[in-house]
């Protein structure tokens, strides 16, 4: 394998740590930029990778002992990607998320794409760090990450990749372990409203859009449409639980969703909604009366 390390404009010395490995084992390059955002430094990644497979992973998790080689063991002539387990962590490294069943086949790519919308084993399969890519696909189909997303960049890039394929290896093995810090991107939601959310609800579009062109599916259809709705009501609820009062926004990300689903699918959507916020109001009446 190839190792290669992006250091995309750190300010705390970590770019000469890498540069210390990579005196050490042959294996490792490095490259310096200037700060230009996640996407941005995976993209230079791919465009400098050598291998015929891409792994992603983030530099704040571990890859499991043998991640790689549970990875690779999947791979043949017949599947072009790879997708497997994880494990989840909080700061100090106490476990609190895996699952124990243990099996593996090949599936088909619409199957996968079932994964990111209503997944059967793990509880979400939109990250990169538990799966392995076929790089002239890659190269190919010319998949990018979108600089212009600040969240679900790499979900979209997984399903655009999936769009593109036939087949995939699927297995529940464990590779990674993700740790759950306050500091990342996803736990700084948990403390303030970070506008860059919004553009949650555009890779959603943009996935909903792949995936209806690639595959003629009405329970997909269903599934990322839904997905869709789902991703404008989670902005709005933090706008909420914020205090953010920002009505262009908020009409500007509701003229997106009407416009990508379709009135009919939209007010549909917002009728459940509605009938079980009520039933939930009306739940905890009666269980205060009694």
């Amino acid at each position: 394998f190839e190792l290669l390390l992006v250091d995309d404009g750190s300010t705390d010395g970590s770019g000469k740590i890498c540069d210390a490995y990579a005196e050490k084992d042959s294996r490792i390059r490095v490259f310096h930029k200037e700060n230009g955002g996640v996407s941005s430094a995976r993209n230079l990644g791919l465009d400098e990778a050598k291998g015929d497979w891409a792994f992603f992973a983030d530099s704040d998790d571990e890859l499991l002992l043998d991640g790689l080689l549970t990875l690779v063991n999947g791979t043949s002539d017949k599947v072009d990607m790879v997708m497997a387990g994880y494990e989840v962590v909080d700061n100090e490294g106490n476990p609190y998320y895996s699952i124990n069943k243990r099996e593996f086949r090949v599936i088909k790519a619409a199957d996968g794409v079932m994964e990111m919308y209503s997944p059967r084993d793990y509880r979400f399969q939109g990250y990169l760090w538990c799966k392995l890519f076929r790089h002239s696909v890659i190269k190919d189909k010319q998949i990018r990450f979108s600089r212009d997303l600040v969240f679900s960049e790499d979900r979209l890039f997984v399903t655009q990749y999936i769009c593109s394929i036939d087949a995939i290896y699927y297995t529940t093995i464990p590779v990674y372990r993700y740790f759950e810090r306050p500091g990342s991107a996803m736990g700084s939601l948990k403390r303030t409203f970070n506008y860059g959310v919004a553009t949650d609800v555009d890779a959603r579009i943009k996935m909903k859009r792949l995936v209806n062109q690639r595959f003629d599916d009405k329970e997909l259809e269903y599934l990322v449409d839904f997905d869709v709705y789902r991703g404008y009501r989670r902005v709005v609820g933090f706008m909420q639980e914020f205090g953010v009062k920002d009505k262009k926004l908020k009409h500007r990300l509701r003229r997106k969703c009407v416009e990508s689903l379709g009135m009919s699918r939209y007010l549909s959507f917002e009728k459940a909604r509605n009938k079980r916020r009520i039933e939930k109001m009306i739940s905890k009446l009666l269980g205060k009366k009694s």
